[in-house]
């Protein structure tokens, strides 16, 4: 309450002031963020941003260091319609004379946000080249890879799955390194390795029940849903894989579908949920241009609680059933399954 007491005058200002309309949500929600910080709550703050970056309302700190995952179709409405765009839009969080880690991102892009390294002067530490990841598998829900980079190497095991969080991983490990040369500490790497292992991430393909198994994964974009097809095709082959899915209509609905198609032996389903502000769900009524794309029959049944029942019914040991679609969607189940679960 204190710190709404401290913004809301400024925002109510702008309110009335400004032509284009007072601060969004998200942007006051920083602001108090930045604020509380300022007065030395913590030792280290890691600010992610909410929309791109260049101009993000994070996107006015010099920070200690910086980092870039990876490039992908999101957000085109505002980040631009190509992946060269989208990196620029990234590219925006460099600060002069403030090194930059970059994850695995192709050479295109990579050039993108090289070259802005090099107007701002500011280290590029590049994944493949200045760091690497080696022996990257999944065994007994764990994903295992050996890092080097620094002058050191460690094997690691997390529990998020995919070739993609091992690469994210080693960007925040490199990450790590980086913000002990400019502290001047030596790297603590057996905390670090616990560290990673320790790491949960509620809805990242996260397995919610052994018995059937039932995992549920956020991949609301068209690079998340490839990435849990590879991993799906890769690494969960033994029995069949049903998918129940809700997509927000504006979210490149039809090719996340169709990635999700691509999954060796697997029946898809698509749902509904309440979705905020009434935004449209990608429906009954455009599966047909999927199913004569991908050459896959896709079910709909409009009450995900029946549909999981249903599906759950038909599943034998060595089945999977993965929720996913839409954060939102992915919320609400999390919360019902887990409910059900202390139930039974």
């Amino acid at each position: 309450m204190r710190l709404v007491n401290f913004v809301e005058p400024v925002v109510d200002q702008l309110d009335h002031t400004l032509p284009e309309g007072g601060p969004t949500e998200f942007e006051i929600i920083t602001a108090m963020m930045f604020a509380y910080f300022a007065e030395g709550h913590a030792d280290v703050v890691l600010v992610e941003v909410g929309l791109g970056g260049l101009y993000d309302s994070t996107n006015v700190i010099t920070p200690i260091a910086s980092a870039i995952t990876s490039i992908g179709y999101d957000h085109m409405q505002i980040l631009g319609n190509t992946l060269n765009e989208i990196a620029a839009q990234k590219a925006g969080i460099i600060k002069p004379n403030v090194p930059v880690v970059v994850g695995n991102i192709e050479d295109d892009q990579l050039e993108v946000i090289a070259k802005t390294a090099t107007r701002n002067h500011s280290q590029l530490v590049e994944f493949g080249r200045d760091f690497q990841v080696t022996n990257n598998h999944v065994a007994n829900w764990l994903q295992s890879f050996d890092y080097a980079g620094f002058g050191m190497e460690a094997h690691f095991k997390s529990s998020l799955l995919g070739e993609y969080q091992a690469h994210n991983a080693a960007v925040a490990i490199s990450l790590y390194f980086v913000y002990c040369k400019f502290m001047g500490t030596s790297p603590l790497i057996d905390n670090v390795v616990t560290g990673i292992s320790n790491t949960k991430w509620a809805g990242r393909f996260e397995k919610i029940s052994d018995d059937p198994t039932v995992v549920i994964d956020g991949a609301h974009n068209v690079p998340a849903a490839k990435q849990i097809s590879n991993l799906l095709n890769t690494s969960y082959s033994t029995g069949k894989i049903y998918i129940l899915m809700a997509v927000l209509a504006d979210k490149q609905a039809k090719e996340i579908v169709s990635e999700m198609a691509k999954v060796k032996n697997a029946e898809i389903t698509l749902t509904t949920f309440n979705t905020p502000m009434n935004r449209r769900l990608f429906d009954a009524n455009m599966i047909e241009q999927v199913e004569k794309n991908q050459g896959v029959n896709v079910a709909f049944n409009p009450d995900f609680k029946t549909a999981i029942t249903q599906l759950k019914a038909k599943m034998n040991s060595e089945d999977l059933l993965l929720i996913t679609g839409s954060l939102y969607f992915i919320s609400e189940v999390r919360a019902y399954l887990l409910k059900y679960n202390e139930q039974i």
